[in-house]
């Protein structure tokens, strides 16, 4: 909220007013807070309690959900969705941005983008380097396709047109659903309700801070950055580290009790992390006597980027191989392989899905297989630390 009010016209007047979603557990002094942001930039900032005063909705919705849905996904998840209904008529078109971004240009560069009659705007995750086929039930199934699977954490919306949706998102709902473990639900729901009928938005509107470092973009842009939940460390090497933090320093959540309990944080996570990455070392020196790699990648935008990232990490040798994950079919044969292998191979993986699923198919892992981010060294983990400076308000 801050980043985008720094980055915003300055005007006399508010023409640009947040719509926080959210539900009892907002405090009031939290509430403050954000009104004293808005009112520092002469901005408007308003509050839609979904939880209190949309009950039924919520409750309609909780009710279709899956068990696995109910246990692994907050309702708040699916907030988005309602958009339509909680905002008021007379609001066309609105900017949807998850919690996890900054906003680190002018916001009215997207808001401007004319949507004509299509639902929603939104940025394919093909552009970040992700391979959707690999990672997403709905385009396992064929249910989207590939190339139009779009990330939800940035949205340009047309409420008249979406407003006329409201059967369609039911129905996707039991779609969603009937897919096993769906691990994307409010996201995979929209793209099944509105991906072939989106408009396809800039990169430059919802930049993975992941991949980003991964393509060492060391100048920071006029983007906005998702930091998808946790990539945030105190590593004032790191760009965006450096700006997440120069605009957080500015809200009335930066002070002396946050400093205290990211020192107390910091200090148990580096212990932690230093007893784990010793305890796996050890167990993998021992398990990788008389045996070679195979390392498991998913499917990238640029596949020859991918292995010279792999052969340089992790020095590969001629007699080992690297191994290309993309969907069931090669998962069956990932199956076969390590089958005909055990005891003569060992496995790094690096497509996080697969750790469960090889698990569910009878391996074991620190046996047959590791997480290739348990082996690497604290100095190459920089952007998997995690000190929680956000929930330590």
């Amino acid at each position: 909220m801050l980043s985008l009010f720094e980055n915003c016209n300055t005007s006399p007047t508010p023409s640009i007013c947040i719509r926080i979603l959210h539900d009892n557990t907002l405090t009031q002094d939290n509430r403050e807070k954000f009104i004293c942001i808005a009112e520092r930039y002469n901005k408007l900032v308003k509050f839609y309690n979904v939880e209190e005063n949309f009950k039924d909705k919520i409750t309609d919705i909780e009710n279709k959900l899956s068990d696995f849905c109910k246990e692994h996904f907050g309702i708040a998840s699916i907030y988005r969705i309602l958009i339509p209904q909680i905002l008021s008529t007379d609001i066309d078109k609105v900017i949807y941005l998850d919690s996890d971004v900054v906003v680190n240009l002018d916001i009215s560069e997207l808001y401007h983008i004319s949507l004509y009659d299509k639902p929603l705007g939104a940025i394919p995750e093909e552009l970040n380097g992700v391979a959707p086929y690999g990672v997403f039930d709905v385009c396992k199934r064929g249910y989207v396709n590939d190339k139009e699977y779009f990330n939800s954490g940035v949205l340009l919306m047309n409420l008249k047109v979406l407003r006329k949706e409201e059967k369609l998102l039911r129905h996707g709902i039991d779609i969603i659903n009937s897919i096993p473990d769906d691990k994307f639900f409010d996201q995979d729901l929209l793209n099944y309700c509105f991906s072939s009928r989106s408009l396809q938005l800039s990169l430059k509107f919802n930049r993975f801070v992941r991949f980003a470092r991964e393509d060492n973009e060391q100048d920071i842009k006029r983007n906005i950055y998702h930091y998808c939940g946790k990539l945030l460390s105190l590593g004032t090497d790191d760009p965006f580290n450096r700006l997440w933090m120069d605009y957080f320093i500015k809200t009335p959540w930066f002070d002396s009790s946050v400093i205290g309990s990211l020192y107390n944080q910091i200090k148990e996570c580096n212990v932690e992390f230093s007893k784990k990455h010793r305890k796996t070392l050890i167990k993998f020196s021992a398990e990788l006597v008389g045996k070679t790699r195979v390392f498991v990648v998913s499917i990238e935008s640029d596949i020859n980027k991918l292995k010279n990232w792999v052969n340089k990490t992790y020095l590969v040798q001629e007699n080992e191989e690297i191994f290309i994950y993309a969907g069931e079919e090669s998962l069956q044969k990932l199956i076969d392989e390590m089958n005909s292998f055990r005891g003569k191979k060992i496995f790094l993986i690096k497509v996080p899905p697969l750790i469960e699923l090889l698990k569910e198919a009878g391996f074991v892992e620190e046996e047959d297989f590791f997480d290739h981010y348990d082996l690497f060294s604290p100095k190459l983990l920089k952007q998997k630390e995690s000190y929680s400076l956000i929930m330590s308000m």
